[in-house]
């Protein structure tokens, strides 16, 4: 499910570069068992020993670090069930003392046997076993090592229509108190519309900054791909120092279609219900597995997109209320459709209060919105709409809350109409005093022509013509 830019080691090969370094960093790298290996290693105990080895060149000084790792299932070792599809990520704190080229080099054997921890001998583990196109190895990547660090949380909700929209329409009093509190210490724009009714060009255009018209990613039918000159919000980050990962949960964001480039780490599951895809526990995962470090988190929620409702574990235990799900079954959907939202600012909730704990609330900024509202009975038929966008599908929530490290100016004006993904884009960038590219600015010279409206685009109606 995961993408990510590797070396496949041949044999005992060893990986070695040289770098500048100028004071304390930090070293990262990731360690994945390839699907052969695995297998096989259910037919002898062994572990793959990896090593690290740093030159310090100026100092004549070096530092070497181990480690073992079962290949198959052990007990009383430092792992366990590592036969998993999951990658092993490694970081090491690199001091410093002088500017000065630094050696890295990383290798990996194989050794019989297992290493456990109620054993004293350590050098019990030594005869090797030849080994050939066995481990994949990320990186290395080296990051700033910075008691400061900028932290980047862009979380996009499918089918997410603006609940203060649905609260004066319907005449709901919706108990949200998680968008409460980023509307109360940050931006929420009053007329933020959709940029397209199709999720997949939506998140080209939120990653790229271009209409959907533009960068011209297409359909869930259409295998177009955004052009590789092209450049995302993580690789326009690079120049920052951000380490940038994503989690989203359809087939359709597959890394195939261009969606992973710049992320160091891009997981996409297959199917929003099955039990790894995406929640907001990945994303509080990722800000305690990398810390002291720019850091960019791209994830994509379904809660609200029908089928609402899921039997799933991450959705497990809940207990639906009979008369929402009979509302339903009458052709009512939009009790079963404030629950989801409920369960959305919930985890929201658990975010923000999981940041402030750490203390990482005000140097984190957070970006919320939705791709596009929700269609549902009466007003959204599967086919042979009269039109795609109407109120209910257009306009979405945008939330900026920006921190305290924002190099940008804040945008004064929340009441004008914006499209949410370009101001996404826009604000990202500008808080990190990172340029926009010229071809983006080129486009929005359409922006400019009409200021006073905010554009969207259609995919789908009328003709299923591709905008």
């Amino acid at each position: 499910f995961e993408t990510r830019k590797a070396y496949i080691s041949s044999g005992n090969q060893e990986l070695s570069t040289v770098i500048f370094m100028e004071g304390d960093k930090i070293l990262r790298f990731g360690i994945f068992f390839l699907e052969g290996l695995r297998k096989s290693a259910y037919q002898v105990n062994c572990e793959v020993v990896i090593k690290l080895e740093l030159f310090f060149i100026e100092e004549n000084k070096k530092i070497v670090k181990t480690f073992s790792i079962p290949v198959g299932e052990t007990k009383h070792g430092i792992f366990g069930c590592c036969n998993r599809d999951n990658w092993l990520d490694i970081h090491y704190p690199v001091k410093n003392t002088n500017p000065q080229n630094i050696e890295i080099k990383l290798s990996s054997s194989m050794k019989e046997g297992s290493f456990l921890m109620y054993e004293n001998n350590i050098e019990k583990n030594i005869k090797n076993i030849d080994f050939y196109r066995s481990i994949a190895l990320s990186g290395p990547f080296i990051s700033n090592n910075e008691a400061s660090n900028k932290r980047i949380v862009l979380l996009s909700i499918e089918s997410l229509t603006d609940p203060d929209w649905i609260s004066r329409n319907f005449g709901l009093n919706i108990d949200l108190p998680a968008f409460d509190t980023l509307k109360r210490d940050g931006l929420s724009f009053s007329c933020a519309v959709s940029q397209v009714d199709c999720t997949r060009p939506f998140v080209h255009s939120m990653l790229y900054g271009l209409f959907s018209s533009q960068h011209r990613s297409g359909g869930y039918d259409s295998d177009d791909i955004v052009s590789s000159k092209l450049k995302s919000i993580p690789e326009m980050l690079k120049k920052n120092s951000f380490y940038s990962v994503a989690s989203v949960p359809y087939s359709h964001f597959n890394a195939d279609f261009g969606f992973a480039k710049g992320f160091d780490s891009y997981y996409c599951t297959p199917r929003p219900e099955m039990n790894n895809a995406p929640d907001m526990s990945w994303i509080l995962r990722s800000i305690d597995s990398v810390k002291n470090t720019n850091h960019f988190i791209y994830s994509h929620i379904q809660r609200l997109h029908p089928p609402m409702l899921s039997l799933d574990d991450r959705q497990y235990p809940n207990s639906i209320n009979m008369n929402d799900i009979d509302s339903a079954y009458k052709r009512d959907f939009m009790p079963i459709y404030i629950k989801q939202l409920k369960n959305i600012d919930l985890q929201i909730g658990g975010l923000i209060s999981s940041l402030k704990t750490a203390n990482q609330y005000d140097n984190t900024m957070i970006v919320i919105l939705g791709d596009h509202g929700v269609g549902m009975h009466p007003w959204w038929k599967k086919s042979n709409n009269e039109y795609s966008h109407f109120e209910m599908r257009g306009r979405v929530p945008l939330f900026i809350k920006h921190a305290d490290w924002n190099l940008g100016k804040k945008c004064s004006d929340t009441n004008s109409p914006v499209n949410a993904t370009i101001t996404a884009f826009d604000s990202i960038l500008e808080a990190t005093g990172v340029k926009r590219p010229d071809y983006v600015n080129v486009s929005r010279a359409i922006k400019d022509k009409y200021k006073e409206y905010a554009i969207m685009e259609t995919l789908y109606h009328p003709n299923f013509n591709n905008y």
